[in-house]
């Protein structure tokens, strides 16, 4: 982060997890934070979805952006219905809405 970083981002597929680490970076900089959600994972060659509903992610949005994240995404493994969640939990609007 200090070699010219604009934020710092945690990624993973448990949400404690995003928690945790979202915590322990906001210790260690004061830079824009955010996570990045991961519902699933890969077992090659296939695609396993995770078990997280889009309520799951309306829920740990919420909890993460409490914490200070100012970027918050879906990286993998959720289809619309998990973005609507997540953009209606954090009160923004989809790419060309008005």
């Amino acid at each position: 982060m200090n070699a010219g970083a604009q934020a710092c981002l945690i990624s993973h597929e448990d949400p404690e997890m995003i928690s945790d680490a979202l915590m322990r970076i906001r210790a260690a900089w004061a830079g824009p934070q955010g996570a990045s959600v991961k519902n699933g994972h890969c077992d090659l060659p296939h695609w396993r979805d995770g078990t997280l509903t889009p309520d799951d992610i309306g829920i740990e949005a919420r909890r993460w952006r409490r914490q200070g994240a100012s970027i918050i995404c879906l990286n993998a493994g959720g289809g619309p219905e998990h973005i609507r969640a997540l953009r209606d939990a954090l009160g923004g609007k989809a790419q060309g809405e008005s």
